[in-house]
C-alpha cells in the first residue's frame, strides 16, 4: 500500500490541512450576504444607506 501524504485520506483533506479547515472565503460571502438581507428590504434601502439619498423617482442633470 502507499503510504498517505501527511495521514490525509482525501485530497480535501489534504488541502484543509495545508489552506485551513475550511472555505473561509465562501463563508465571508455568505455572511457578508446575509447580513445585507437582514438590513436591507429593498434594493432602494441599500442605495439609500450607501449614498445617502432618498430614491424619489427623479433624475439630476
Amino acid at each position: 500500500m502507499a503510504k498517505k501524504s501527511q495521514g490525509s485520506q482525501t485530497p480535501n483533506e489534504k488541502y484543509n490541512a495545508e489552506f485551513g479547515e475550511e472555505n473561509v472565503a465562501s463563508k465571508v460571502k455568505q455572511s457578508h450576504q446575509n447580513k445585507v438581507k437582514d438590513n436591507f428590504q429593498t434594493p432602494d434601502e441599500k442605495y439609500n444607506a450607501e449614498f445617502g439619498t432618498e430614491n424619489t423617482g427623479k433624475t439630476q442633470k
